[in-house]
């Protein structure tokens, strides 16, 4: 059976400042596959950058954002 932990964030570079630690246990102690959902959306947000590169480099998934405003 696969285990899958979704963690959810409201802003691109929360998931690192708030459970980064917590991500690579999951993945590491209990081999858990990670997915992290974004509620908010900036397009235009440098920290959408350190999103995409730190999900590489912690090795979770990511989804769109839910909510975006213009």
């Amino acid at each position: 059976m696969s285990k899958t932990a979704l963690i959810i964030v409201a802003h691109p570079d929360d998931e690192v400042v708030g459970v980064g630690g917590t991500i690579l246990k999951l993945q590491r102690e209990y081999g858990y596959t990670v997915h992290v959902q974004v509620m908010s959306y900036a397009p235009h947000e440098k920290k959408w950058d350190y999103f995409r590169k730190s999900s590489k480099i912690l090795g979770f998934t990511t989804g769109f954002p839910i909510f975006t405003h213009t």
